[in-house]
C-alpha cells in the first residue's frame, strides 16, 4: 500500500528510475509464492550520462554479480504525510538478505533479493502492543488502583498536619538564626 506505477526506485537515495508495474503474481512465480511483484524500470540514459556508469552494467551477468556481492531492494517511506512509498536498491553484504528465488523457468526478469522495510516492522510492533493491550484486565487494573487511592486516603486522614507544620515553621526559624549568627 503505497507503492504505485511511477514511484521512484533510488540506489542510495538517488533517482535511478520508477516503479513500471506491481503485480498479484507474476507468469512463472513459484506455486505458494506470497512475493508481489515489482517491475523497475532504470534510467540508463541518467545512469551513463549523468551518473557515469557503463553500459556493460546493466548485462544480466554484470547484475546478477552485484546480487551476489549484496545487492537488495527495501521499500521506503517518500512522504510520510501522503503514505507514497518509494523502492530503495543498496549494496551492503551484511545486510543482504541471500536469494530467495520466487521465480522459475526462464524469464526476462531478473529477481533482486528484498529485505522487509521499516514500516513492516512498525506495523508488527504496533500489533504486539495491541495485542498485549487487549489481554489487560482493566477491570482488575482498576479495582487495583482504587483499593490503593482508598489507602492513600486513610493514612494522609492520620496524619497531624498541624504538627507537621509546626515541625516545619522550627526547623526554618533554626537554619535562619543559625545563618543570621
Amino acid at each position: 500500500n503505497g507503492l504505485n506505477e511511477g514511484s521512484a526506485v533510488k540506489f542510495r537515495g538517488v533517482p535511478i528510475g520508477s516503479v513500471e508495474q506491481v503485480m498479484i503474481r507474476a507468469e512463472n512465480q513459484i506455486e505458494g509464492s506470497t512475493a508481489i511483484p515489482v517491475l523497475i524500470r532504470i534510467d540508463r540514459t541518467r545512469l551513463k550520462n549523468d551518473l557515469g556508469v557503463v553500459e556493460s552494467a546493466f548485462e544480466p551477468e554484470a547484475i546478477r554479480e552485484t546480487i551476489s556481492r549484496g545487492l537488495f531492494a527495501q521499500l521506503s517511506l517518500e512522504s510520510f504525510i501522503t503514505g507514497q512509498l518509494f523502492v530503495e536498491l543498496s549494496v551492503d553484504p551484511k545486510r543482504s538478505p541471500g536469494q530467495q528465488n520466487h521465480l522459475v523457468g526462464e524469464s526476462d526478469l531478473i529477481e533482486i533479493p528484498t529485505l522487509s522495510s521499516s514500516l513492516d516492522e512498525i506495523t508488527a510492533d504496533g500489533a504486539e502492543i495491541i495485542s498485549k493491550l487487549s489481554e489487560l484486565d482493566f477491570g482488575r487494573l482498576n479495582e487495583n488502583i482504587n483499593r490503593v487511592l482508598e489507602n492513600l486516603a486513610v493514612a494522609l486522614g492520620g496524619l497531624d498536619t498541624e504538627a507537621i507544620s509546626r515541625s516545619v515553621t522550627d526547623a526554618a526559624d533554626t537554619v535562619s538564626g543559625f545563618l543570621r549568627s
